[in-house]
Protein backbone atom coordinates (compact mmCIF):
# COMPACT_ATOMS: atom_id res chain seq x y z
CA UNK A 1 0.00 0.00 0.00
CA UNK A 2 1.41 3.35 -1.07
CA UNK A 3 1.64 6.41 1.16
CA UNK A 4 -0.84 8.26 -1.08
CA UNK A 5 -3.38 5.45 -0.62
CA UNK A 6 -3.02 5.63 3.15
CA UNK A 7 -3.44 9.41 2.98
CA UNK A 8 -6.68 8.97 0.97
CA UNK A 9 -8.06 6.50 3.51
CA UNK A 10 -7.18 8.81 6.40
CA UNK A 11 -8.83 11.72 4.56
CA UNK A 12 -12.05 9.73 4.07
CA UNK A 13 -12.09 8.71 7.74
CA UNK A 14 -11.45 12.32 8.77
CA UNK A 15 -14.31 13.54 6.56
CA UNK A 16 -16.63 10.92 8.03
CA UNK A 17 -15.75 11.99 11.58
CA UNK A 18 -16.13 15.64 10.60
CA UNK A 19 -19.61 14.91 9.22
CA UNK A 20 -20.60 13.28 12.50
CA UNK A 21 -19.82 16.59 14.20
CA UNK A 22 -21.08 18.79 11.35
CA UNK A 23 -24.25 19.88 13.14
CA UNK A 24 -22.30 20.87 16.27
CA UNK A 25 -19.70 22.73 14.23
CA UNK A 26 -22.35 24.53 12.20
CA UNK A 27 -24.26 25.35 15.38
CA UNK A 28 -21.13 26.93 16.82
CA UNK A 29 -20.37 28.90 13.65
CA UNK A 30 -23.93 30.19 13.09
CA UNK A 31 -24.92 30.64 16.74
CA UNK A 32 -28.19 28.86 15.98
CA UNK A 33 -29.38 25.76 17.82
CA UNK A 34 -31.02 24.59 14.57
CA UNK A 35 -28.37 25.55 11.99
CA UNK A 36 -29.78 23.41 9.17
CA UNK A 37 -33.34 22.30 8.53
CA UNK A 38 -35.47 21.05 5.67
CA UNK A 39 -38.75 22.72 4.76
CA UNK A 40 -41.48 20.09 5.04
CA UNK A 41 -44.70 22.01 4.37
CA UNK A 42 -46.13 24.44 1.83
CA UNK A 43 -46.89 27.18 4.37
CA UNK A 44 -44.06 29.44 3.15
CA UNK A 45 -44.69 29.11 -0.61
CA UNK A 46 -43.60 30.78 -2.84
CA UNK A 47 -40.50 31.85 -0.85
CA UNK A 48 -39.66 28.43 0.61
CA UNK A 49 -40.60 25.13 -1.00
CA UNK A 50 -40.92 21.62 0.37
CA UNK A 51 -37.44 20.08 0.24
CA UNK A 52 -35.51 23.35 0.50
CA UNK A 53 -32.64 23.28 2.98
CA UNK A 54 -32.52 26.38 5.14
CA UNK A 55 -29.44 27.57 6.98
CA UNK A 56 -30.17 29.69 10.04
CA UNK A 57 -28.15 32.07 12.14
CA UNK A 58 -28.59 33.30 15.69
CA UNK A 59 -31.76 35.37 15.84
CA UNK A 60 -30.25 38.54 17.31
CA UNK A 61 -32.60 41.43 16.55
CA UNK A 62 -35.91 40.19 15.24
CA UNK A 63 -37.72 42.46 12.83
CA UNK A 64 -41.01 42.37 10.98
CA UNK A 65 -40.40 40.44 7.76
CA UNK A 66 -37.73 38.11 9.19
CA UNK A 67 -38.25 34.41 8.56
CA UNK A 68 -37.61 32.54 11.80
CA UNK A 69 -37.45 28.94 12.97
CA UNK A 70 -39.26 28.43 16.25
CA UNK A 71 -40.29 25.50 18.39
CA UNK A 72 -43.85 24.62 19.26
CA UNK A 73 -43.78 21.48 21.40
CA UNK A 74 -41.70 18.89 19.55
CA UNK A 75 -42.14 20.61 16.18
CA UNK A 76 -40.11 23.29 14.48
CA UNK A 77 -41.94 25.84 12.38
CA UNK A 78 -40.53 28.20 9.77
CA UNK A 79 -42.71 31.32 9.41
CA UNK A 80 -42.37 35.04 8.86
CA UNK A 81 -42.64 37.60 11.69
CA UNK A 82 -45.56 39.90 10.80
CA UNK A 83 -46.00 41.82 14.05
CA UNK A 84 -44.15 42.60 17.27
CA UNK A 85 -46.38 42.31 20.34
CA UNK A 86 -43.67 43.45 22.76
CA UNK A 87 -39.89 43.12 23.08
CA UNK A 88 -40.01 39.34 23.46
CA UNK A 89 -43.24 38.25 21.74
CA UNK A 90 -44.08 38.09 18.05
CA UNK A 91 -46.92 37.17 15.72
CA UNK A 92 -45.88 34.90 12.85
CA UNK A 93 -47.56 33.65 9.70
CA UNK A 94 -46.73 31.35 6.84
CA UNK A 95 -46.65 33.31 3.57
CA UNK A 96 -49.12 30.86 2.00
CA UNK A 97 -51.47 30.88 5.00
CA UNK A 98 -54.46 33.20 5.04
CA UNK A 99 -54.35 33.73 8.82
CA UNK A 100 -51.55 34.36 11.32
CA UNK A 101 -50.46 31.57 13.64
CA UNK A 102 -52.92 30.97 16.45
CA UNK A 103 -50.44 31.65 19.27
CA UNK A 104 -47.76 34.32 19.63
CA UNK A 105 -44.12 33.20 19.56
CA UNK A 106 -41.77 34.13 22.39
CA UNK A 107 -38.09 34.91 22.03
CA UNK A 108 -37.21 31.66 23.87
CA UNK A 109 -39.05 29.66 21.21
CA UNK A 110 -37.08 31.21 18.34
CA UNK A 111 -34.11 29.03 17.39
CA UNK A 112 -32.76 31.13 14.54
CA UNK A 113 -33.35 33.36 11.52
CA UNK A 114 -33.20 32.03 7.98
CA UNK A 115 -29.94 33.17 6.43
CA UNK A 116 -29.69 31.07 3.29
CA UNK A 117 -31.86 28.73 1.24
CA UNK A 118 -30.54 25.81 -0.81
CA UNK A 119 -33.42 24.93 -3.14
CA UNK A 120 -34.75 21.35 -3.05
CA UNK A 121 -31.50 19.81 -1.75
CA UNK A 122 -33.27 18.42 1.30
CA UNK A 123 -35.81 16.39 -0.64
CA UNK A 124 -33.95 13.13 0.01
CA UNK A 125 -34.01 13.73 3.75
CA UNK A 126 -37.80 14.05 3.58
CA UNK A 127 -38.09 10.87 1.54
CA UNK A 128 -35.96 8.96 4.04
CA UNK A 129 -37.36 10.93 7.00
CA UNK A 130 -33.84 11.75 8.16
CA UNK A 131 -31.97 14.92 9.02
CA UNK A 132 -30.09 16.64 6.20
CA UNK A 133 -26.87 15.98 8.09
CA UNK A 134 -27.49 12.23 7.93
CA UNK A 135 -28.22 12.38 4.20
CA UNK A 136 -24.90 14.18 3.63
CA UNK A 137 -23.19 11.61 5.87
CA UNK A 138 -24.74 8.71 3.91
CA UNK A 139 -23.60 10.36 0.69
CA UNK A 140 -20.03 10.56 2.01
CA UNK A 141 -20.14 6.90 3.01
CA UNK A 142 -21.33 6.01 -0.50
CA UNK A 143 -18.50 8.03 -2.06
CA UNK A 144 -16.02 6.35 0.32
CA UNK A 145 -17.27 2.90 -0.71
CA UNK A 146 -16.88 3.82 -4.38
CA UNK A 147 -13.33 5.05 -3.83
CA UNK A 148 -12.44 2.01 -1.73
CA UNK A 149 -13.82 -0.45 -4.31
CA UNK A 150 -11.94 1.40 -7.05
CA UNK A 151 -8.76 1.22 -4.99
CA UNK A 152 -9.20 -2.51 -4.32
CA UNK A 153 -9.88 -3.20 -8.00
CA UNK A 154 -6.73 -1.29 -8.94
CA UNK A 155 -4.66 -3.23 -6.40
CA UNK A 156 -6.05 -6.52 -7.68
CA UNK A 157 -5.25 -5.51 -11.24
CA UNK A 158 -1.67 -4.62 -10.26
CA UNK A 159 -1.26 -7.93 -8.44
CA UNK A 160 -2.62 -9.90 -11.40
CA UNK A 161 -0.37 -7.93 -13.75
CA UNK A 162 2.73 -8.63 -11.66
CA UNK A 163 1.81 -12.33 -11.34
CA UNK A 164 1.29 -12.54 -15.12
CA UNK A 165 4.70 -10.90 -15.72
CA UNK A 166 6.42 -13.30 -13.27
CA UNK A 167 4.84 -16.34 -14.96
CA UNK A 168 6.26 -15.28 -18.36
CA UNK A 169 9.85 -15.20 -17.09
Amino acid sequence: MKLSDIAEIIAVIFLALLMLQFNNILSFVTGSSIPVAVVSSYSMDPVLHVGDIIVTVQAGDINIGDIVVYSRGNDYIVHRVIKTVNMDTYITKGDANSLPDSRPVTREQIKGKVYMVIPYMGSLSLIFNKSPILVIFYFLILISIIFLSDYLAEEKSKKNSSNHTENKT
